[in-house]
């Protein structure tokens, strides 16, 4: 370690864990209470806008105690490698959840908005299951990767050390490294993003853009429904103007998609690993 490096104080210590892990209790009790109603009432169970509801609170309650988990490992000491790499593997998958839970749940409510007569039909029980499966697969996608980047790029070995528990020093390869580097056709440092830092770009550019498209939509939808908004010139200068922005956020997701494919990045060359 430096030798600038700070350390906290017992009492400075103290605190902190005191105060986050009250918070962290208070907010666990809060949604606790929730969770039980929810499996009290059949009603609930039945409705699934309130499935993907109380499945976005047990996502947030399992992140709450892993992060209090780490948080404490910080402080008490560093656990072995494997624990650590399965929390943080955890952690990263119901922190990606919780986005696209929304994003369902906006979808959820635009059907009940737009099409009222077939939102039974469409939304089901059965459905939001699988719909919550399926942001389970998506979200450990990236983990999974990190997990095989690391299979093949480090030896056995690894698995074996001490690690401060941080996705900065559990993936610490030259894949999930940010670079700078300069090269004749392009100006000088030029920044590439890491596999990570592009992925969670287009990540929360994606979720942006999906749920304001999908609350346009909506506008959209209405517009058309009722002949009396289309005879008031007043809708109509209203509903070009979100027309217009569905049709710019929809291009502008395509630009910075075709961008991180078109120029993928700079992977450097050796292992940041030390042994």
């Amino acid at each position: 370690m430096n030798s600038s490096s700070r350390f906290d104080s017992y009492n400075e210590a103290f605190t902190k864990n005191f105060i986050t892990f009250f918070l962290v209790f208070t907010i666990i009790c809060i949604n606790g209470a929730f969770v039980y109603t929810y499996f009290k009432s059949k009603d609930f169970q039945r409705d699934p806008r309130y499935v993907l509801y109380i499945h976005l609170v047990i996502n947030d309650m399992i992140m709450l105690i892993l992060s209090l988990g780490l948080v404490i490992f910080i402080y008490t000491g560093n656990p072995g490698f494997i624990p650590c790499w399965i929390m943080l593997v955890v952690l990263i998958t119901t922190n990606r959840n919780s986005p696209l839970n929304l994003a369902v749940m906006a979808l959820e409510r635009y059907i009940a908005v737009c099409l009222p007569l077939h939102h039974v039909q469409i939304c089901t029980v059965q459905r939001a299951h699988l719909l919550i499966a399926l942001i389970w697969l998506v979200s450990f996608i990236p983990a999974f990767t990190d997990i095989i980047i690391i299979l093949i790029t480090q030896p056995l070995s690894v698995f074996s050390k001490t690690v401060i528990c941080h996705a900065t020093f559990v993936y610490n390869t030259p894949y999930h490294v940010t670079s700078v580097y300069s090269e004749d056709n392009m100006n000088s440092s030029s920044r590439f993003d890491s596999y990570n830092a592009a992925f969670t770009k287009n990540f929360i550019i994606f979720f942006l853009v999906f749920t304001i498209i999908c609350i346009n939509g909506a506008f959209v939808y209405t517009y058309f429904k009722s002949k009396d908004f289309q005879r008031d010139p007043r809708y109509v200068l209203y509903i070009h103007l979100v027309i217009n922005d569905m049709i710019m956020l929809t291009l502008s997701l395509g630009l910075v998609i075709s961008t991180y494919i078109a120029y993928p990045g700079f992977i450097p060359a050796g292992s940041c690993w030390s042994s």
